[in-house]
């Protein structure tokens, strides 16, 4: 991930609900669906987890991507299939 001030919980926290584009392939966004805590007793603003819902297809392979959004600057994560449901595949990054 790209280290600044920038990525913090409180930021992505605003933008729950919007979408982050693959670098790569503009035609793919993911919707931020939640960022929390990784420690909700003594949370961290540095230490987050987000959680990411796509398509079905094509399903995104464990790796590290780059991703573009309207608010905030370019970002590389690193993202984990964790489930998937009718609606498509969710993914979670973990910032700490």
């Amino acid at each position: 991930m790209t280290s600044s001030a920038s990525f913090s919980l409180a930021a992505f926290s605003a933008q729950v609900g919007t979408s982050f584009t693959l670098a790569d392939s503009p035609s793919l966004a993911l919707e931020l669906t939640a960022a929390t805590p990784l420690d909700a007793q003594h949370p961290h603003d540095s230490q987050f987890s987000l959680i990411l819902h796509g398509p079905l297809q094509p399903a995104l392979e464990q790796a590290i991507y780059t991703f573009t959004h309207a608010q905030m600057a370019a970002l590389t994560m690193f993202i984990v299939p964790i489930g998937r449901d009718a609606t498509g595949m969710s993914y979670q990054a973990v910032f700490n």
